[in-house]
Protein backbone atom coordinates (compact mmCIF):
# COMPACT_ATOMS: atom_id res chain seq x y z
CA UNK A 1 0.00 0.00 0.00
CA UNK A 2 1.27 3.45 -0.81
CA UNK A 3 1.39 5.68 2.23
CA UNK A 4 -1.51 8.08 2.38
CA UNK A 5 -1.02 11.81 2.88
CA UNK A 6 -2.72 13.62 5.76
CA UNK A 7 -5.28 15.00 3.33
CA UNK A 8 -6.08 11.54 1.98
CA UNK A 9 -6.38 10.17 5.52
CA UNK A 10 -8.84 12.94 6.31
CA UNK A 11 -10.85 12.10 3.20
CA UNK A 12 -10.79 8.42 4.18
CA UNK A 13 -12.12 9.28 7.65
CA UNK A 14 -14.98 11.19 6.02
CA UNK A 15 -15.74 8.14 3.86
CA UNK A 16 -15.88 6.00 7.00
CA UNK A 17 -18.23 8.48 8.67
CA UNK A 18 -20.50 8.53 5.59
CA UNK A 19 -20.40 4.71 5.56
CA UNK A 20 -19.30 4.50 1.92
CA UNK A 21 -18.96 1.02 0.45
CA UNK A 22 -15.63 -0.74 0.46
CA UNK A 23 -15.67 -0.98 -3.33
CA UNK A 24 -15.98 2.78 -3.89
CA UNK A 25 -13.30 3.53 -1.29
CA UNK A 26 -10.80 1.01 -2.68
CA UNK A 27 -11.28 2.35 -6.20
CA UNK A 28 -11.01 5.97 -5.13
CA UNK A 29 -7.85 5.62 -3.01
CA UNK A 30 -6.30 2.70 -4.91
CA UNK A 31 -5.78 0.56 -1.81
CA UNK A 32 -6.51 -3.11 -1.24
CA UNK A 33 -9.54 -4.48 0.57
CA UNK A 34 -7.29 -5.91 3.32
CA UNK A 35 -5.60 -2.58 3.99
CA UNK A 36 -8.93 -0.79 3.96
CA UNK A 37 -10.39 -3.14 6.57
CA UNK A 38 -7.26 -2.66 8.72
CA UNK A 39 -7.60 1.13 8.47
CA UNK A 40 -11.32 0.99 9.26
CA UNK A 41 -10.59 -1.10 12.37
CA UNK A 42 -8.02 1.51 13.48
CA UNK A 43 -10.54 4.30 12.82
CA UNK A 44 -13.22 2.58 14.93
CA UNK A 45 -10.78 2.03 17.77
CA UNK A 46 -9.01 5.42 17.92
CA UNK A 47 -11.22 7.74 15.87
CA UNK A 48 -8.32 8.63 13.57
CA UNK A 49 -5.78 6.95 11.28
CA UNK A 50 -2.56 8.04 12.98
CA UNK A 51 0.01 5.36 13.72
CA UNK A 52 0.94 4.83 17.33
CA UNK A 53 4.37 6.11 18.31
CA UNK A 54 6.92 3.32 18.37
CA UNK A 55 4.86 1.13 16.08
CA UNK A 56 6.56 -0.83 13.34
CA UNK A 57 9.38 -3.28 13.29
CA UNK A 58 12.35 -2.65 15.54
CA UNK A 59 15.76 -2.23 13.96
CA UNK A 60 18.06 -5.23 14.15
CA UNK A 61 21.03 -3.06 15.09
CA UNK A 62 21.91 -0.69 17.89
CA UNK A 63 23.68 2.67 17.60
CA UNK A 64 26.80 1.11 19.13
CA UNK A 65 26.92 -1.37 16.23
CA UNK A 66 26.54 1.48 13.73
CA UNK A 67 29.45 3.38 15.26
CA UNK A 68 31.68 0.27 15.29
CA UNK A 69 30.84 -0.56 11.68
CA UNK A 70 31.40 3.03 10.56
CA UNK A 71 34.80 3.16 12.27
CA UNK A 72 35.87 -0.18 10.81
CA UNK A 73 34.85 0.74 7.26
CA UNK A 74 36.54 4.15 7.38
CA UNK A 75 39.81 2.98 8.96
CA UNK A 76 40.35 -0.47 7.43
CA UNK A 77 42.52 -1.18 4.41
CA UNK A 78 39.77 -2.60 2.20
CA UNK A 79 36.84 -0.57 3.54
CA UNK A 80 34.15 -3.01 2.42
CA UNK A 81 31.02 -3.87 4.34
CA UNK A 82 31.55 -7.62 4.04
CA UNK A 83 35.11 -7.41 5.44
CA UNK A 84 33.97 -5.16 8.30
CA UNK A 85 31.07 -7.48 9.21
CA UNK A 86 33.44 -10.46 9.29
CA UNK A 87 35.88 -8.62 11.56
CA UNK A 88 33.20 -7.28 13.92
CA UNK A 89 31.30 -10.59 13.95
CA UNK A 90 27.93 -8.88 13.47
CA UNK A 91 25.19 -11.32 12.55
CA UNK A 92 23.58 -9.19 9.82
CA UNK A 93 23.45 -9.24 6.04
CA UNK A 94 25.48 -7.00 3.74
CA UNK A 95 22.40 -5.04 2.71
CA UNK A 96 21.59 -4.36 6.38
CA UNK A 97 25.19 -3.24 6.91
CA UNK A 98 24.86 -0.86 3.96
CA UNK A 99 21.62 0.54 5.43
CA UNK A 100 23.43 1.06 8.73
CA UNK A 101 26.19 3.03 7.02
CA UNK A 102 23.66 5.11 5.08
CA UNK A 103 21.87 5.92 8.34
CA UNK A 104 25.23 6.99 9.79
CA UNK A 105 25.64 9.58 7.03
CA UNK A 106 28.00 7.65 4.75
CA UNK A 107 27.66 6.85 1.07
CA UNK A 108 29.57 4.61 -1.30
CA UNK A 109 31.72 6.33 -3.88
CA UNK A 110 33.52 4.87 -6.89
CA UNK A 111 37.29 4.67 -6.55
CA UNK A 112 39.07 6.72 -9.20
CA UNK A 113 41.95 4.96 -10.93
CA UNK A 114 44.87 7.33 -10.88
CA UNK A 115 48.54 7.18 -9.89
CA UNK A 116 49.51 8.01 -6.36
CA UNK A 117 51.48 11.26 -6.67
CA UNK A 118 53.73 11.82 -3.69
CA UNK A 119 55.93 14.85 -3.17
CA UNK A 120 58.89 12.80 -4.48
CA UNK A 121 57.01 11.82 -7.65
CA UNK A 122 55.89 15.41 -8.22
CA UNK A 123 59.47 16.63 -7.83
CA UNK A 124 60.76 14.09 -10.39
CA UNK A 125 58.02 14.98 -12.87
CA UNK A 126 58.82 18.68 -12.58
CA UNK A 127 62.52 17.95 -13.03
CA UNK A 128 61.75 15.92 -16.20
CA UNK A 129 59.54 18.68 -17.60
CA UNK A 130 62.19 21.34 -17.01
CA UNK A 131 64.91 19.14 -18.57
CA UNK A 132 63.01 18.67 -21.85
CA UNK A 133 61.23 22.02 -21.94
CA UNK A 134 63.19 23.37 -24.91
CA UNK A 135 63.07 20.25 -27.12
CA UNK A 136 61.71 20.66 -30.64
CA UNK A 137 59.51 18.23 -32.63
CA UNK A 138 62.57 16.72 -34.34
CA UNK A 139 64.05 15.79 -30.96
CA UNK A 140 60.87 14.01 -29.90
CA UNK A 141 60.80 12.03 -33.20
CA UNK A 142 63.80 10.02 -31.95
CA UNK A 143 61.91 8.91 -28.80
CA UNK A 144 59.94 5.65 -28.75
CA UNK A 145 56.75 5.91 -26.64
CA UNK A 146 55.22 2.75 -25.24
CA UNK A 147 51.93 2.38 -23.43
CA UNK A 148 51.66 -0.40 -20.87
CA UNK A 149 48.23 -1.84 -20.43
CA UNK A 150 46.78 -4.55 -18.21
CA UNK A 151 44.58 -7.23 -19.78
CA UNK A 152 42.47 -9.68 -17.77
CA UNK A 153 41.93 -13.14 -19.23
CA UNK A 154 38.76 -13.91 -17.26
CA UNK A 155 36.34 -11.07 -16.50
CA UNK A 156 37.24 -7.69 -15.12
CA UNK A 157 38.48 -6.47 -11.79
CA UNK A 158 35.14 -4.73 -11.41
CA UNK A 159 34.34 -1.34 -10.02
CA UNK A 160 35.74 -0.73 -6.56
CA UNK A 161 34.01 1.50 -4.04
CA UNK A 162 34.89 3.19 -0.78
CA UNK A 163 32.72 4.67 1.95
CA UNK A 164 32.86 8.40 2.63
CA UNK A 165 30.79 11.07 4.31
CA UNK A 166 27.92 12.37 2.22
CA UNK A 167 28.65 15.59 0.32
CA UNK A 168 32.21 15.84 1.68
CA UNK A 169 33.61 16.11 -1.87
CA UNK A 170 31.72 19.31 -2.55
CA UNK A 171 32.96 21.08 0.56
CA UNK A 172 36.62 20.45 -0.20
CA UNK A 173 36.50 22.42 -3.46
CA UNK A 174 34.42 25.43 -2.44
Amino acid sequence: MNSLSKFEKGQLCECFKRKDSYKTITERFNISYRNLSRLKKRFKKDGNLQRKPGSGRRKKWKQRDVRRLKKEVLTSKHGTVSAALAILNLNISQSTGKRMLHSAGLCARRKIKKPNITSETARKRLQFAKKYLNWEAEDWNNVFFMDETKVNMFGSDGIQYYWDKKYSIFFTYF
